[in-house]
């Protein structure tokens, strides 16, 4: 085994990457194919732990034993098995994926000062969040500068973190995007041609407030479509979706599905017109600064975006021409920039073509993550 091979790294998160944040599984799986021992644990749920395990031998979710999958456990549970593998990982490389490992990681920083903490950002907490979020980040901003690299999600949020905390460590930026692995084979295929617009929309139900808006804008929309929204989250919000889209779209044609894997979902994306994002921009910086990777999954897929007006995007959507802004983000803004991508579809064409080489040549996970990647390499190599 060479030099190279020996060099161990633990990746820690508190989340499922098969459902969101596919960030770290990526990471995961640049680094492995770097030759280098790396560890991951997250929180996977047992009927995920195939596409899971897929990703390789040292992939462990946190729910494989059965104190993990006991809710009033479940977090004290993950805390002290993250500390342990922490200790385990010390005087190595360890990268921490958002806080909620974070003080495990900067005890172990600061007890074996040979360590090297790389923190993975994808969440800026601030007082909206819950409380144990707004503890995490108090505990932050006290010690923001015991890592030694930062890698944020999106380009004003490292800024925006840099100034705030007063960062004075390496940082760079892999945006939330994919690589062009995860659709090769699916624009390979005959994408269907549909006799009206689809319209779809991505995500997961946290809040209704989101979905409201787009439920609004579909019913104002006066042109012929058809609407899928693909989602996921807890039974009740789930009911409480179907109840209001039978309210609000009992005359427009629409179906939601729920439960799909990733690869299913992007194959039906792929086959529809035009995705809709939503994040209220006046909502928090979070939201300010969003950085979905459903964006980067429709444009991948060659698919015009309809935007809420998130700074973090509006770059984007001008530079690459990508798709229509809202002017303001309520349902009468979705439902006017709708009609101007549904009633063109000439405009749509030449939007397709726009997002998928601008993903392919620019936007894409390779393209993303090669500068943050060399300064992991130099990290990692100068460990032992």
């Amino acid at each position: 085994m060479s030099e190279k091979d020996t060099k161990s790294v633990l990746l820690l998160s508190a989340i499922n990457p098969t459902r969101a944040y596919s960030g770290v599984i990526y990471m995961y799986e640049t680094l492995v194919n770097k030759n280098y021992d790396v560890e991951i644990w997250s929180v996977v749920p047992e009927k995920q732990m195939g596409i899971y395990r897929h990703m390789g031998k040292k992939a462990y979710s946190f729910l494989e034993k059965p104190w993990g999958r006991i809710p009033k456990v479940r977090m004290l549970y993950i805390l002290l098995k993250g500390f342990f593998l922490c200790m385990k990982y010390r005087k190595k490389v360890i990268i921490c994926h958002d806080l909620f490992h974070y003080r495990s990681c900067v005890l172990i920083k600061k007890l074996f000062p040979e360590t090297s903490v790389v923190l993975y950002c994808n969440e800026i907490y601030n007082e909206k969040s819950i409380k144990f979020q707004q503890k995490l980040m108090a505990y932050y901003e006290k010690n923001a500068n015991v890592p030694d690299y930062m890698i944020e999600c999106e380009e004003l949020r490292r800024m925006y973190r840099v100034n705030k905390y007063h960062l004075d460590m390496p940082s760079s930026t892999i945006l939330n995007t994919i690589p062009i692995k995860e659709v090769e084979n699916i624009v390979s295929s005959q994408k269907k041609k549909n006799i009206i617009p689809v319209i779809v929309y991505s995500g997961g139900i946290h809040t209704i407030g989101e979905w409201n808006i787009i439920i609004d804008a579909l019913a104002e929309l006066e042109d012929d479509f058809c609407a899928e929204l693909y989602c996921y989250g807890n039974k009740a919000a789930i009911v409480d979706l179907h109840k209001k889209c039978r309210e609000k779209l009992e005359n427009k044609k629409y179906k939601i599905v729920e439960g799909l894997g990733r690869e299913e979902v992007l194959k039906r994306i792929y086959n529809a017109d035009i995705g809709i994002v939503y994040y209220d921009p006046n909502w928090s910086i979070n939201t300010r600064y969003a950085a979905p990777t459903k964006f980067f999954e429709y444009i991948s897929l060659g698919l015009p975006v309809v935007s809420s007006g998130n700074e973090s995007l509006i770059n984007l959507i001008n530079e690459y021409e990508l798709g229509v802004i809202m002017e303001s983000n309520d349902s009468s803004g979705m439902q006017e920039a709708l009609h101007v991508l549904v009633s063109d579809e000439m405009k749509r064409k030449r939007i397709s073509n726009n997002a998928r080489n601008a993903f392919k040549e620019k936007l894409c996970y390779e393209q993303q993550s090669t500068e943050a990647f060399e300064i992991l390499d130099n990290i990692i190599k100068g460990t032992t």
